[in-house]
């Protein structure tokens, strides 16, 4: 198991950092070796940072509800993934991507997806058919040109 990102190693137990089947990368990685890690595993776990984590600098607590940038990476290389509970309904539906509500319900979801790999791909391919049929960058573009078209003509 690997695991990648600034600061994982303190939310690991000292007793287990030295498994030796796990991998621990305490840094930030470039997108195409993200992409390589995402490509090659069989569940990639992508747990929302919290509103109030310090290194949001987020002095008015302003909490994110939508989906991180990672959400739709790990889903465009067509990687099957597990999402803390977020509101995945305009993006994304249940058949596209599998999310957990607690560490339990986390742990259970693993164990259930790591078994059942024909269901775990397809939720990877649907995820990813969705990523190509709306959330590229030309659907931004699009939305923003649509955005700043309506607001000229109601000026």
């Amino acid at each position: 198991m690997t695991v990648i990102g600034k600061g994982w190693h303190n939310h690991i137990p000292k007793r287990k950092r030295k498994h030796p089947y796990l991998q621990i990368i305490d840094r930030w990685i470039p997108p195409d070796k993200a992409a390589l890690f995402y490509c090659n595993a069989k569940i990639v776990l992508n747990p929302h940072r919290s509103h109030l984590l310090h290194v949001n600098n987020n002095r008015f607590n302003i909490e994110n509800r939508s989906l991180n940038n990672r959400t739709f990476d790990i889903a465009a290389c067509q990687a099957f993934q597990l999402i803390d509970n977020k509101e995945v309904a305009p993006s994304f539906a249940d058949r596209d991507i599998a999310t957990f509500s607690s560490c339990q319900d986390c742990v259970e979801k693993i164990t259930y997806y790591l078994t059942h790999e024909a269901i775990r791909k397809k939720k990877a391919e649907n995820a990813r058919q969705q990523v190509l049929a709306e959330h590229l960058m030309i659907h931004r573009a699009a939305e923003i040109n649509k955005l700043v078209q309506a607001y000229r003509k109601n000026r």
